[in-house]
């Protein structure tokens, strides 16, 4: 389904179904009165609203209503669920590249953290289809000293900025020092400085929620074993970048976190727009988490997590 007609979808559920006030959807989805008048307008004129919301899935519309009514998010995006994990980071990649090349204008900064599904948004991207100015692409998060079945940011930044046209910002640093020392003399250097500048001019940073477990994540072969115990004993559910948080969204008072060569945790909360894509059963804790921080302004996952999110205790 194309952007416009998620909207169309979006306001008519909101006006026929839940009975909201022409005001109040203009507040729920930032926009003018007027143009809401003129959606609803469109709606019947196109025949999507008779008696019932037609040709569309309103069980997708729902989940996305509740989710963003229940977590104060800006946006809910929900994409069919296949049961195979791979076709599914797929298909989320699919639906972030769509969302970010709707975001495009002159000037604006992308901040990209790393992990497959980024992968996946990054490779989504069409070829040479952005004709905006002055874009840049920043990468958020440092480089492994390996892949370990995590994608590389460096390599997702790359990506992103050549499918845009775009300016990229590399982030020349570990992800993680051991000695908290070596972070503070790495960001005296100028080039890792800027970029961390930069990063605080971003207006839109994409990210996939990592989930605290040794069996499925990659973590606890990039940071020392017994600083993983502590994660788990502090609580940590899930983390951003390997920052990590507790059930609640409160990032862990930990060295662990300190140690991190990456985006802040004020920097990130003042983004404007912060898109989370992240789908998968195991998954569900660390969204939740991440959801009830407030560590995300926009979420896109499939219809399977997000009944799961909605249920979720």
């Amino acid at each position: 389904m194309d952007d416009i007609k998620k909207i169309l979808v979006k306001v008519s559920y909101y006006y026929y179904k839940m009975g909201l006030t022409q005001g109040e959807i203009a507040e729920r989805l930032k926009m003018s009165r007027q143009r809401v008048n003129r959606l609803l307008k469109r709606v019947r004129d196109e025949g999507i609203v008779t008696i019932n919301i037609n040709g569309f899935n309103e069980n997708y519309v729902d989940l996305e209503s509740k989710i963003e009514e229940k977590y104060n998010l800006n946006r809910a995006i929900i994409v069919p669920a296949i049961r195979d994990f791979h076709e599914v980071n797929l298909a989320l990649g699919i639906a972030g590249a769509d969302y970010i090349t709707s975001l495009l204008h002159d000037n604006l900064n992308i901040g990209m953290a790393w992990g497959n599904t980024l992968f996946n948004i990054a490779n989504s991207l069409a070829d040479n289809t952005n004709h905006f100015k002055n874009i840049s692409v920043i990468q958020v998060v440092g480089s492994l000293n390996e892949d370990d079945g995590l994608r590389q940011s460096d390599e997702i930044t790359r990506i992103t900025s050549n499918k845009l046209n775009a300016t990229p910002y590399f982030l020349f640093a570990p992800t993680y020092v051991d000695n908290i020392n070596v972070k503070m003399e790495l960001m005296k250097e100028e080039s890792i400085n800027n970029v961390f500048q930069k990063m605080s001019h971003c207006d839109v940073m994409l990210y996939s929620v990592g989930e605290v477990n040794a069996y499925y994540s990659a973590i606890s072969r990039v940071i020392k074993i017994e600083n993983y115990d502590e994660i788990i004993r502090s609580g940590g559910v899930g983390n951003i970048g390997l920052r990590f948080f507790d059930k609640n969204g409160n990032f862990l008072d930990s060295k662990i976190n300190e140690k991190v060569m990456g985006i802040d945790i004020d920097t990130i909360k003042k983004i404007p727009d912060v898109i989370c894509v992240a789908g998968h059963k195991r998954k569900v804790p660390a969204i939740v988490a991440a959801l009830k921080g407030g560590l995300m302004t926009t979420l896109i996952t499939d219809n399977i997590t997000a009944k799961d999110i909605v249920d979720y205790k």
